[in-house]
């Protein structure tokens, strides 16, 4: 009968055997795990068969399965545990889960010389498959997903379900943003990308720097800074500080007092250019507390600046300011000023054209608002106070005063006989005409009047000019060399009168310096050294002393031929 040699075993799952079990090189098989184990030199339970160096199958079966040939077969079944290197062209797990552990340390490795490829959806039967990277989980759920790559190319970071072809979150809240950092740790960081529920979205340079600078590739792979944001949240393009002097630009988020939002500047060339394209409108609206104060728009290529219907429009091909109503018609629709708001001085090299106005509203004025000049029709000027017209110029170049009717002279005076006048402005000063501008005639309804009141006069005395000194005098008649009658030219008629140096003679003859006689006027002229006039009034009282002296005469003869007759 054949010898039966039987092992220590044990048909229960999962069972096997301790040190005091089994000696040395004595075996032990688990009969339900297929599991065979001995006592090594060590006195150490060790299984046989699970941590030989290498295992190199090139032929037979596993579980039923050839080993080798032409085309390899895969290794199956319900697990398979390698405690050290394993060569195979073909891992397989139906299904399954590959687990690797560093000598029970839970380290998992992979290592490949050349590239490695992960492949989802390998045999292209399926839509919406993934790969995950997970936490806390040993088999396709539980725990947390880390990284999802889906089969349409979105990539997750902390999210189930990636919208985007890089959708991050934050693993701990679920808010999307999460951080991304580039650039090493440290005070080598130089860019961070994240969100948290202090600072929100962002971007940050951490680490030492204080400044986030954006730049682009330059000459050699040397980067050239182009804008930075620096430590006090400003903006600044093109340059690295704020100098004012710099050219480039600053925005700024919260500027100190006397600082601007933003500066631009820049060396020989426009600083700041608009372009509204196809139609006229706004190019800058300006805005207090969200009320609309102004703007700077174009209308019909022109500039204009100013707010709603009172604007300033600047036309370059008339080389003109004009005003602007975008409304309405902007002609005579604006004031420059206002009574209480004036500007101080108005220089002009060439014309003020101004509207005609009325005599309740002239178009020239001062603080009066009805106290100017106006002008009522082509040519005319006139001058209002207080409403009511005072003078005008006529379109024939004639002064009209008081009176609105042109008759013909330079000056008109209209009026009544207690307003009709035209009066020096100090009393006993002044003349009408001089001795080489004299007015030709004289045309009154009654004479002229003289002051003769005795209160007015010094050194009475009776005159010594009488009968002898008229009859000295030599009346002549003559015509005027240079003269003119009126409305019929050249004036020549006979006139009647005295000449001027005779009669200083006969004042001499008389004892009276001519230059003290009232009745002559001698004076330098452009034409004469000694210009004589006379003032025909002046021989009056000799004229009277002369007749009387004749009347004496006459009484006496009359009063020696009645004695005679006697």
């Amino acid at each position: 009968m054949a010898t039966k040699i039987v092992t220590k075993n044990s048909s229960t799952a999962s069972a096997a055997p301790t040190a005091s079990d089994l000696v040395q090189g004595e075996l032990a098989v688990n009969v339900t795990d297929k599991r065979l184990y001995t006592e090594n030199a060590s006195g150490a339970i060790v299984e046989l068969g699970t941590n030989p160096s290498t295992i190199d199958i090139n032929a037979g079966t596993i579980d039923g399965t050839v080993i080798g040939g032409a085309t390899p077969a895969a290794i199956s079944g319900t697990t398979g545990t390698f405690n050290s290197t394993v060569t195979a062209q073909k891992l397989v797990a139906t299904n399954g889960i590959l687990e690797l552990d560093d000598n029970g340390s839970h380290n998992g490795v992979i290592n490949v010389p050349a590239s490695l490829f992960v492949n989802i959806d390998s045999d292209n039967s399926n839509t919406g498959e993934i790969f995950v990277i997970a936490k806390d989980r040993t088999s396709t759920s539980g725990g947390t997903e880390l990284f999802k790559v889906q089969e349409n190319g979105n990539v997750g970071i902390g999210t189930a379900a990636p919208a985007s072809l890089l959708h991050v979150n934050d693993p701990v809240s679920g808010n999307f943003g999460g951080e991304i950092r580039v650039g090493g740790t440290g005070s080598s960081r130089v860019l961070r990308l994240f969100q948290d529920s202090v600072l929100e979205y962002g971007l940050y340079a951490t680490g030492s720097s204080t400044v986030l600078k954006f730049g682009t590739a330059g000459s050699s792979g040397v980067g050239t800074e182009r804008m930075r944001i620096d430590s006090s949240g400003n903006l600044l393009v093109g340059k690295t500080s704020e100098a004012f002097g710099t050219q480039g630009l600053v925005f700024r988020g919260n500027p100190s007092t006397g600082a601007s939002l933003a500066t631009f500047t820049r060396n020989g060339n426009n600083v700041v250019a608009f372009n509204r394209l196809n139609s006229d409108g706004s190019l800058l609206n300006f805005h207090k507390d969200g009320t609309t104060v102004g703007s700077i728009g174009s209308l019909s290529n022109h500039l204009h600046i100013g707010n709603g219907d009172t604007s300033l429009r600047f036309i370059d091909s008339l080389k003109a300011i004009c005003p602007l109503v975008l409304s309405a018609s902007s002609d005579a629709a604006l004031d420059l000023g206002r009574t209480a708001e004036r500007f101080k001085d108005l220089y002009l090299s060439g014309v003020m054209a101004a509207g005609n106005g009325s005599a309740s509203a002239p178009s020239v004025r001062g603080t009066d608002t009805n106290t100017g000049l106006f002008f009522p029709s082509g040519g005319v000027t006139c001058f209002t106070q207080n409403g009511v017209e005072r003078g005008r110029w006529a379109a024939s170049g004639n002064l009209l005063v008081g009176g609105t009717a042109d008759r013909g002279g330079r000056i008109c005076v209209g009026g009544t006989s207690s307003t009709a006048r035209i009066l020096p402005q100090t009393d006993n000063v002044g003349y009408i005409g001089q001795s080489n501008f004299r007015w030709q005639a004289l045309f009154a309804v009654n004479g002229t009047v003289q002051t003769s009141d005795e209160r007015e006069k010094t050194e009475i005395k009776p005159t010594t000019l009488g009968l002898e000194f008229i009859k000295d005098l030599r009346p002549v008649s003559y015509k005027w060399i240079d003269g003119e009658q009126q409305d019929k030219g050249k004036d020549k008629r006979e006139h009647q009168g005295l000449i001027a140096q005779q009669v200083a003679k006969a004042v001499e003859k008389h004892g009276i310096d001519k230059n003290a006689f009232g009745g002559l006027d001698i004076q330098k002229t452009d034409k004469y050294d000694d210009f004589h006039g006379m003032q025909y009034d002046q021989l009056i009282a000799p004229l009277i002393k002369a007749v009387q002296e004749q009347q004496d005469t006459i009484e006496s003869l009359t009063a020696r031929i009645a004695a005679l007759e006697e």
